[in-house]
């Protein structure tokens, strides 16, 4: 039984966002050949970092580095903050994320599609709405804040 894509994802996520880096060990069958099901899964998880990789390669770990649905990277003068979905939270559309130096962002992008996100900074949290034309990924959404 392999990871889902949705593990893996979850998992690389909480592992980069303290520092780590993630090997999947994936062992070839008696014919050399890899599992179809890893192979899938891994191909999943390779278009979720087609999309949002920039919060995971070249970052750095960042404060609060992992808080209740959150991870977070930075590298630059960003900070990546990452919502993993919990099986009742998929499809939540405002956000409340408890980033450090809330009052220092200065801008929001949604990673995957670019668009700019307006926001607020509610009793040091960044809160902000994805948009009815944003559909969100089932696995993780990724969230950029400019400083």
């Amino acid at each position: 039984v392999f990871k889902s894509p949705n593990e893996l994802i979850h998992l690389l996520m909480d592992i980069v966002a303290k520092g780590g880096n993630l090997a999947l060990n994936v062992a070839p069958g008696p014919d050399g050949r890899l599992p179809r099901g890893a192979i899938e899964n891994m191909n999943a998880m390779g278009a979720w970092l087609a999309k949002n990789g920039e919060a995971v390669y070249g970052t750095r770990p960042t404060p609060p580095f992992r808080k209740d649905a959150w991870a977070f990277t930075a590298k630059g003068g960003a900070v990546y903050a990452t919502r993993l979905w919990g099986d009742k939270q998929y499809g939540i559309r405002f956000h409340a994320c408890p980033a450090a130096n809330a009052d220092k962002v200065k801008k929001v992008v949604h990673l995957a599609t670019g668009k700019e996100l307006p926001f607020k900074v509610v009793k040091g949290k960044v809160t902000f709405t994805t948009p009815a034309d944003i559909d969100p990924d089932p696995n993780a959404e990724v969230f950029k804040f400019e400083m």
